[in-house]
């Protein structure tokens, strides 16, 4: 029984014989789609190793991606950006980096069927491919019933591993990833926030966490749940405050140092352990990498990122250098680009394009040589004529004005007299210097 066939990276592709810039960016995208397809390729075989957990969903996507199955009417094709952008393939190499290491320094995690995962991807890759949830990183339950330092230091934890530094020391070169975090929240339990989270239809699950009673309105013959949280799910908050709204429009647009602010227990008083854990972290975030910081979900860290310009592919790297990902997507691109430079060629014309151009050329030589001006009209030549015998006769008829002698008046006389006097009388009085 022969084995499968050979995987070929992204199918068939003809390269434009278009302008070398066309040509160019065209190889850049195959090389940007064959990156993110790598990326998914290694993120199913450490979930295949037990080092990263994958709810269907993601792994159905993840192998949709790396063109493992088929998808439904040939869409999603593999490596489609829609599914993975390049900023998730970062930041996906980035976590799967620190995984490895981490599991390399704690040797004899299990594996097999109940793995210790790393970290889990739950529910599916959204966002047009830029946002994921994390249920569990670093080893750290990140749902609201796990302790409030699980879901600080695992949080923190995946921050750092973005950015790559750990107390102000750079462990991983630096990348230009930017994202946004949706923290972990407590289930509400006012009567207005639970009754949102207790009847909320995406989320069927959050009425376990509730009891409640039935209230009757005899004025309007009536009835309705008042749904309460179970005693063993009220805690402290471990980031925001347990009325701080979710994903609220305004926290988009503030600075993580003033989001972090808010995460006190009150005025003037300490912050939260999540807000002391994020904090810290803030300090190694040179570059100002995170966007914002919200409250989200009760079951899994949101993380977002940024839609990045294509301007290089700087995938995972780990500490022992760049890794095989990074290696071969850098190297492919530099080969194709100058293996594409010096054999592009421009396309010759076809034989419709030079019969046009040769007929195009004949037509105006032709109407080059016919061209005849054509004669002036009656008018014209009635006011060129015109116009001639104006000039002829005003040239013939004019005479210069006549020249009329005027003798000098005696005050002319007498200045010029006084003035030869004045010369004279110079000229005979000068000695020159001895």
């Amino acid at each position: 029984m022969s084995g499968p066939p050979p995987r070929t990276w992204g199918g068939t592709w003809t390269p434009p014989a278009t302008h070398p810039s066309s040509f160019i960016e065209g190889m850049r995208s195959k090389v940007h789609e064959i990156a993110r397809m790598w990326t998914a390729e290694r993120v199913l075989d450490q979930h295949a190793a037990g080092l990263v957990g994958l709810s269907p969903d993601v792994r159905r996507q993840l192998q949709q991606a790396a063109g493992r199955v088929p998808a439904a009417n040939g869409r999603p094709r593999p490596g489609d950006p829609s599914v993975l952008s390049d900023a998730l393939a970062q930041g996906l190499n980035r976590w799967v980096d620190a995984a490895v290491d981490r599991r390399a320094n704690r040797p004899g995690r299990a594996t097999g069927k109940n793995p210790d995962w790393d970290f889990v991807l739950a529910g599916r890759i959204h966002g047009n491919g830029s946002s994921v949830d994390l249920t569990r990183y670093a080893g750290r339950d990140l749902r609201f019933t796990s302790s409030a330092r699980d879901q600080a230091e695992g949080t923190a934890q995946a921050y750092r591993d973005l950015i790559g530094r750990e107390n102000g020391v750079q462990v991983r070169p630096e990348t230009d990833a930017r994202f946004s975090f949706g923290l972990t929240r407590n289930l509400k339990s006012d009567p207005t926030g639970a009754e949102k989270d207790y009847f909320d239809p995406k989320h069927p699950d959050k009425k376990r966490y509730y009891d409640g009673q039935w209230i009757h309105d005899k004025q309007r013959q009536s009835s309705r749940f008042s749904p309460e949280l179970k005693r063993e799910y009220q805690r402290e908050a471990v980031f925001f405050g347990n009325d701080e709204p979710v994903l609220s429009p305004e926290r988009f647009n503030q600075k993580p140092e003033a989001a972090i602010e808010a995460m006190r227990r009150g005025p003037g008083q300490a912050l939260t352990p999540g807000g002391a854990a994020l904090a810290q972290v803030r300090k190694d975030d040179v570059h100002g990498q995170l966007g914002w910081l919200a409250s989200d979900g009760h079951d899994h860290l949101h993380v977002q990122f940024a839609h990045q310009q294509r301007s290089n592919l700087n995938f995972a790297v780990s500490r022992s250098g760049t890794t095989a990902l990074a290696q071969h997507a850098a190297g492919l691109q530099t080969s194709i680009l100058r293996a594409a430079a010096q054999a592009y060629r421009p396309p010759p014309p076809s034989p419709m394009a030079q019969h046009a151009a040769g007929l195009q050329t004949s037509i105006l030589r032709a109407a080059a040589q016919a061209y005849r001006p054509p004669p002036p009209s009656p008018m014209a030549q009635h006011a060129a004529g015109l116009q001639t015998s104006i000039l002829r006769a005003a040239a013939q008829a004019y005479r210069p004005p006549p020249q009329v002698y005027r003798p000098p008046s005696t005050m002319s006389r007498y200045a010029s007299g006084l003035q030869a006097s004045i010369l004279r009388a110079a000229t005979q009085a000068y000695r020159p210097h001895a």
